[in-house]
């Protein structure tokens, strides 16, 4: 006698395991955006958000989130959540009367530099230019330090 139930639960198991591994585990992260200068919190810092996965040889496909628009609050505090342990993640940060930041995250450190390699790259999946600073969480934030 076939069980017609057993198909459908490896279907149902197999599905949930692809979800998993295409989406991967996600976190959440502080960036705290001060002055260059004087340490000082950034208000009305726009921060666009956008990661991507690895390109899939298998699907022949590439996963992305975003972009997402924030903006600093009087801390200079931005909260990103839903950010994938094996994705790229890439922020922009802008204000008026200061330099544009880019920067990449991958898990526990955030690389940031004021220029990215021209086109033909896509311009949303950048990879920064030299001289970049690499910086970790320091009290449970990573520090961006906006130049003028």
């Amino acid at each position: 006698m076939k069980r017609p139930l057993i198909p459908a639960i490896r279907l149902l198991l197999s599905m949930v395991a692809g979800l998993v591994l295409t989406s991967g585990c996600a976190q959440t992260i502080c960036l705290r955006v001060v002055d260059f200068k004087n340490n000082q919190p950034l208000s009305g810092v726009s921060i666009l958000w956008r990661e991507d996965s690895a390109y899939n040889l298998l699907t022949e496909r590439r996963h992305s989130a975003g972009p997402t628009n924030f903006v600093s609050g009087e801390d200079g505090v931005i909260t990103v959540g839903g950010i994938h342990k094996k994705w790229v993640s890439r922020f922009v940060f802008s204000r008026d009367g200061y330099a544009t930041l880019y920067g990449t995250y991958t898990p526990e450190k955030l690389a940031l530099a004021e220029r990215i390699k021209p086109a033909p790259l896509p311009q949303d999946r950048f990879i920064l230019e030299e001289p970049r600073v690499v910086v970790g969480p320091s009290n449970g934030c990573f520090l961006v330090k906006m130049p003028k």
